[in-house]
């Protein structure tokens, strides 16, 4: 059981590395007289566990790990001589998060036409 603990200690360590805060600042670009600078957001997630168990003769452990992160970027900041302005980034939608969406309006209709139509 101590061996899931370091993987676990060493996989959540390398992901606090990577998001010291949940807002990342990228490395900054010149284009022309403009300095671009990317702003994303990180999110970050990690679970594990095991289990040691005997059974009379047979004795058996298993472990487990996962994790993941993700980067979006949200902004661009943009920095002129003028001053300095923040351009979001939409949010594009694929087409799962889209379905998902559609959820909530489609049980509807469901219990509409459920309602309607005789049992």
């Amino acid at each position: 059981m101590e061996h899931v603990e370091e993987i676990i200690e060493q996989v959540s360590g390398t992901l606090a590395d990577l998001a010291r805060s949940d807002v990342v600042v990228g490395d900054p670009m010149q284009v022309g007289n403009v300095m671009v600078v990317p702003i994303c957001r990180v999110s970050a997630g990690f679970g594990g566990g095991g289990e040691t168990g005997s059974g009379g003769a047979l004795s058996a452990q298993g472990a487990g790990s996962g994790g993941g992160a993700l980067v979006r970027p949200v902004a661009v900041a943009i920095f002129r001589e003028e001053g300095v302005e923040i351009l979001p980034i939409p949010e594009r939608q694929g087409k799962l998060e889209k379905l998902l969406d559609q959820i909530p309006s489609l049980i509807e209709k469901a219990k509409k036409k459920s309602e309607g139509s005789p049992k």
